[in-house]
């Protein structure tokens, strides 16, 4: 993509552990088959959000989508 000078764009289905690790899969990718849903899904592994918390304390299972825009020569 970046050879051939391709922007795309990416959302992200994740969820949130309680330590605040996320879990992601590609919900959409356009242009799809070029490889942005997984460059996502890598940069993805070093996120960090709070965790949505119960009574004060966090807990698993909270819900975020989050858009990527893959830009070039931007």
């Amino acid at each position: 993509a970046l050879d051939r000078g391709q922007s795309g764009s990416v959302t992200l289905d994740c969820l949130v552990d309680a330590s605040g690790r996320v879990a992601c899969t590609v919900a959409s990718e356009d242009p799809p088959n070029w490889g942005f849903g997984e460059a996502s899904l890598r940069a993805a592994r070093l996120f960090r959000m709070a965790p949505a918390t119960a009574d004060g304390r966090p807990t698993n299972g909270g819900r975020v989508r989050i858009p990527m825009r893959w830009n070039v020569g931007e």
